[in-house]
């Protein structure tokens, strides 16, 4: 009976009770948005740390390079000199134009196959 009763001074959805009731309802509400909050921290902190530690394994993140052509080195050097177009050079590497400088900047690093 004495649970019911406080379950019911607790209750935020509808009658507070009076101003006591408000006041508790408001402790509580309060409480329990500081214990989340605590909780998304903790998260945030186990997740920085681990991947803190995945960087330090090596592990590396994001999407994987798109693998070019094999020609990819000689096109870039060309378009670099002034050699051929942009839309050209987005056509043999398989660039939309939009990424052709970062790209072009880039350098070729890994991403241009041997064959």
């Amino acid at each position: 009976m004495r649970e019911q009763n406080l379950d019911r001074q607790l209750d935020a959805r509808g009658d507070r009770g009076g101003v006591t009731g408000a006041h508790i309802s408001d402790i509580v509400l309060q409480l329990l948005s500081y214990v989340v909050q605590v909780e998304r921290e903790c998260i945030h902190q186990r997740q920085a740390e681990g991947i803190a530690a995945a960087k330090a394994r090596g592990v590396r993140f994001g999407r994987p390079g798109k693998r070019r052509p094999g020609l990819c080195k000689n096109i870039r050097e060309s378009y670099l000199a002034g050699h051929i177009e942009k839309s050209m050079t987005g056509c043999c590497i398989k660039v939309l134009v939009f990424d052709i400088e970062k790209v072009a900047v880039k350098g070729p690093g890994g991403e241009c196959d041997r064959t």
